[in-house]
């Protein structure tokens, strides 16, 4: 019974199945196969899109990387000398602290830590205040600068400086006059700055860099300055020490008339006119040696030898407030 039931319902769902053609259901079977392709080559594309776009950013960003340092060093290049690096008017520097060199092996550094130790009695030499200033202007890494634009930052410094100096505010005129001398040697800029180191009682500065200093015709006269304005503000002690140092160095009788201006204040008359006559043999044409000189044997009562001085005076600088100066004196004489 069960078997006539069960042919019964497979003839009865045959009717219902609708017919279907052989070549439709190929089709059907391909349509399939072509969206798997489709959508393959789809996911392929996707794929390599994606890639493309992770490489070209990834090399933008290095590109974008590698310009702004490569800016960042031109820029530095132009600006940057002896470490130093202007904006307005106040040098930044950036240091770089050079890391040394580690040593790997454990048995290299117990020789190096074994080894005994040398004394060193050298003297460390102390550093100055110009060198100390300079030390914040110093960088680890050195980079050369034109002419030009060295120049350029040099007059930069100085007109900052000769700002300060006209405020009455030296420290800081110091400080610039300073940095400018380390770009660039200078003897005016260093004498305005020698005279400023003793109106500010750093008198010790001034015996440092004098005594350094190789002396010349060309700078002789400013050194005799320098040291005259010292004994006139009461370092006589110091004024002293330099001349001590440095007499025997005089070629044009100004060290030898700084030591005579010594002694005149002091009150040893003898002392200082033998140094005014030997300043005077060496340098008979300039009118301040010449009338210290004819003062002091004024003082002395020699009137002859006085008066053929400032006579002398008077004949080779007539247009000298000095010589000026004298013609009323002898006037009043005769």
């Amino acid at each position: 019974m069960s078997l006539i039931i069960n042919t019964l319902n497979k003839v009865k769902n045959e009717e219902n199945k609708k017919y279907v053609p052989p070549h439709l259901v190929i089709e059907r079977k391909n349509q399939k196969f072509k969206s798997i392709r489709i959508f393959s080559l789809l996911g392929i594309l996707l794929i390599l899109v994606a890639v493309s776009l992770y490489f070209f950013i990834f090399s933008e960003k290095k590109q974008n990387y590698s310009v702004k340092s490569v800016v960042k060093t031109e820029n530095n290049k132009n600006l940057q000398d002896y470490g130093l690096i202007l904006e307005e008017n106040k040098p930044i520097v950036k240091e770089e602290k050079l890391s040394k060199p580690k040593l790997t092996r454990a048995k290299e550094t117990k020789k190096i830590n074994n080894l005994p130790k040398k004394k060193n009695n050298v003297k460390k030499h102390k550093k100055t205040t110009i060198e100390t200033n300079l030390k914040k202007t110093k960088a680890t890494n050195f980079e050369i600068i034109t002419p030009e634009k060295r120049e350029y930052i040099f007059n930069k410094y100085l007109l900052t400086a000769d700002k300060y100096y006209l405020k009455g505010q030296n420290e800081k005129a110091i400080e610039f006059y300073e940095k400018a001398l380390y770009l660039k040697s200078d003897i005016s800029v260093l004498n305005v700055l020698l005279h400023l180191y003793i109106q500010e009682g750093k008198v010790n500065q001034v015996v440092k860099v004098l005594k350094s200093l190789k002396i010349s015709s060309e700078n002789e006269d400013m050194v005799s300055g320098l040291i005259i304005e010292m004994i006139d503000s009461g370092y006589k002690k110091e004024a002293n020490q330099i001349l001590s140092e440095l007499i025997n160095k005089d070629k044009t009788g100004y060290l030898l008339y700084s030591k005579g201006y010594l002694e005149e204040k002091n009150n040893n008359i003898k002392e200082a006119l033998s140094f005014y006559q030997k300043a005077y043999e060496k340098n008979k044409k300039d009118p301040f040696i010449s009338y210290s000189y004819g003062k002091l044997e004024e003082k002395n009562k020699n009137y002859e030898k006085a008066l053929k001085i400032y006579k002398d005076i008077i004949e080779k600088n007539p247009n000298h407030r000095l010589s000026k100066k004298l013609e009323k004196k002898l006037q009043n004489v005769n």
